[in-house]
C-alpha cells in the first residue's frame, strides 16, 4: 500500500511541475535510433502465426547507402492452420523490450515522432504504459493510432499523444483517462489485413528512428 502511494505522490508532483511551467521549451527527444543490428535487439517481433496465423514477419538490418536502416516486412495472409482457436488473423508487429529500469525518456512531451519510409500502407503505432492501479504483473495499458506514411519517400510522422486510444484485445476502451507520458513503458508497430479494411499480401516498412517533443501549439 505504501509503495502505491508513493508512485501516486510522485505522479502528482511530477504533473504539478508541468502544469507549473505550460510554456516552457524542450529539445526533441531521440527514444531509438536505429544505426545498426545491434538497435533490433531491443525489439521482438509478434504475429498471428503465433497463435496458429500464416502470416509471416522479419525484423531486420538493411545495409545501404547512409548507413542502412531496420526493416519491418512480411506477408499478411487471412487463412489460418485447421487446428488453430483463431476466428480471423492477418496481423504482424514488433514492440521495443521494457527499459530494464524506469520509463522510457518521454516525460512532458505530447508528440510521438517516426521517421520511416513507407510502402503505401496504414499501420499501427502503439504505446505500453505502466497501470499503477492494476496488481503486480497485470499487462500495460495499450494504446494505439493510425501510422499514415507516404509512399517512396523518407517522413517524418508526428502523431499528438491525444490521438492515440486506449484498447484492450483489439476493442476501443470507453474513458476519460489520458494517455500518462511519464510511464511509457514500450513502443510498437503493427501491420494487419481485415475483409473490406486492408488487403492481405506483403508489406515493408523502413525505419531510421523514433522520438517525442513537446510542441507548445498543441498545449
Amino acid at each position: 500500500r505504501w509503495t502505491m502511494w508513493s508512485r501516486t505522490w510522485k505522479a502528482l508532483q511530477r504533473a504539478a511541475k508541468q502544469s507549473m511551467e505550460p510554456g516552457k521549451p524542450m529539445e526533441p527527444v531521440q527514444v531509438f535510433h536505429f544505426e545498426g543490428k545491434e538497435a533490433l535487439k531491443k525489439w521482438e517481433v509478434f504475429s498471428d502465426a503465433d497463435y496458429g496465423g500464416r502470416s509471416q514477419v522479419a525484423w531486420e538490418w538493411t545495409d545501404g547507402r547512409g548507413g542502412g536502416d531496420a526493416r519491418f516486412h512480411g506477408h499478411l495472409r487471412l487463412d489460418v492452420d485447421e487446428k488453430s482457436r483463431l476466428t480471423r488473423s492477418g496481423f504482424c508487429g514488433i514492440r521495443s523490450l521494457p527499459p530494464s529500469s524506469g520509463y522510457l525518456p518521454m516525460e512532458a512531451c505530447n508528440v510521438v515522432t517516426f521517421r520511416v519510409f513507407g510502402d503505401g500502407r496504414r499501420y499501427i503505432a502503439s504505446l505500453r504504459t505502466d497501470n499503477w492501479i492494476a496488481p503486480p504483473g497485470a499487462p500495460p495499458d495499450l494504446w494505439q493510432a493510425v501510422l499514415d506514411p507516404p509512399p517512396g519517400t523518407w517522413h517524418t510522422v508526428r502523431l499528438p499523444l491525444d490521438v492515440f486510444l486506449l484498447t484492450w484485445k483489439g476493442r476501443l476502451v470507453d474513458t476519460l483517462e489520458t494517455l500518462p507520458d511519464n510511464r511509457v513503458v514500450s513502443v510498437g508497430i503493427a501491420a494487419a489485413c481485415e475483409a473490406d479494411v486492408a488487403e492481405p499480401g506483403p508489406f515493408a516498412l523502413r525505419l531510421a528512428a523514433i522520438g517525442a517533443e513537446r510542441d507548445l501549439s498543441l498545449l
